[in-house]
């Protein structure tokens, strides 16, 4: 589990950060909480977890263009850094996962046409 390299209050991330950086991790609720009980003793742990998986959950109700306009920032970043580091693998990857995003994106934009011929 990714900490600071101190153990300070002052250093640390706001807690729910912490928890959102550890649940895409993919840590287990288990080690979660047990992370909160050693950095973060006083944060109520079924709260902050309910306030993370909501905010998670409000994100897939994000409009269709917003998700898609953030998978295509984060790509490119990705992309960028991989042509950094000289991953030519992962670079090839990124601009695949673009060309997939493009062509969801073109089917929406058709379901959406297809809908506004039918009104």
């Amino acid at each position: 589990m990714s900490k600071n390299s101190t153990n300070s209050v002052s250093d640390q991330p706001p807690v729910e950060t912490a928890v959102e950086r550890w649940l895409l991790e993919s840590q287990s609720v288990s080690e979660i909480r047990q992370a909160l009980a050693q950095l973060y003793p006083t944060a109520d742990a079924n709260k902050v977890l309910k306030s993370v998986t909501t905010n998670f959950a409000k994100l897939s109700r994000a409009p269709f263009e917003a998700l898609l306009g953030w998978c295509l920032s984060s790509t490119r970043d990705i992309h960028r850094r991989a042509i950094e580091t000289g991953d030519y693998a992962l670079a090839l990857s990124a601009v695949k996962q673009v060309c997939a995003l493009a062509k969801e994106a073109a089917r929406n934009s058709q379901k959406q046409q297809d809908t506004i011929d039918l009104d």
